[in-house]
């Protein structure tokens, strides 16, 4: 589908001061702009250093700070939602809890944690800070490890090589293999969030079998299976807070 162009809007007779053809016109954008080679265009601009600028100047302007200001008490209405969801279901809790253990030892802020010692395949503190560090990029150190923040300094994650998010949290083999030390390895943040529940190519897939979901029955999904995970996935975030 080719993009609408004011030459075409005027051959069918579309003008931009009318109500009932600026919804027509809004409706054909919409739909364009699902189409892959819309997907494609828009990330690729997305890239390009003026819309790094257009993005920059548009949070200094007051338009953003009244819309940043207006959304806050739903930010906040949110995160108390996720907080209730996540601490009132026990796979969730006890997986979250890893998370954050995991990150304070790695942080220096807790030598030991039975938690951690039962589900994740780590011996010690020092096994678990070896194993991360086996797996750094150049540029990462144990100083730039943390939560990543918009404009901040660079740092990285623990990162799932399967998403935690494709293993059944209330199911003990599926955390622990979730926590295996193949399938954690340390990622820089903004890569981690780009990457979100994709899951890595088949050939890595395959070197990874003890870490599969248990819901595999030790075999591999095929790949349109894998990307219906994938949008299964995406189709369910957010939709507890959906109001």
């Amino acid at each position: 589908m080719k993009s609408m162009s004011a030459f075409n809007r005027k051959a069918i007779g579309w003008t931009t001061n009318c109500t009932e053809c600026c919804v027509q016109m809004n409706g054909y954008g919409r739909t364009y702009n699902k189409t892959p080679k819309a997907k494609i265009k828009n990330a690729r601009y997305q890239q390009t250093e003026k819309r790094k600028i257009s993005k920059a100047r548009h949070k200094t302007t007051e338009r953003f700070f009244k819309t940043e200001t207006a959304y806050a008490p739903r930010r906040k209405e949110l995160r108390a939602i996720e907080y209730k969801r996540v601490h009132s279901d026990p796979g969730l809790n006890l997986e979250h809890g890893i998370g954050v253990k995991v990150g304070k030892m790695l942080k220096g802020e807790r030598d030991e944690s039975e938690t951690v010692l039962s589900y994740a395949e780590f011996s010690s503190r020092d096994d678990m800070m070896a194993h991360f560090e086996a797996t750094f990029d150049t540029g990462m150190s144990f100083d730039n490890f943390g939560k990543y923040l918009v404009g901040g300094p660079r740092v990285w994650n623990v990162g799932h090589r399967i998403a935690r998010f494709h293993f059944d949290a209330n199911n003990p083999e599926d955390v622990r293999r979730c926590w295996m030390k193949q399938n954690l390895f340390a990622q820089w943040a903004k890569e981690n969030i780009k990457a979100k529940v994709k899951f890595p190519e088949e050939a890595e897939l395959m070197q990874l079998q003890s870490s599969w979901p248990t819901a595999w029955n030790d075999k591999l999904p095929s790949k349109e299976e894998r990307m219906c995970m994938e949008r299964a996935v995406f189709a369910g975030c957010g939709k507890y807070a959906r109001k």
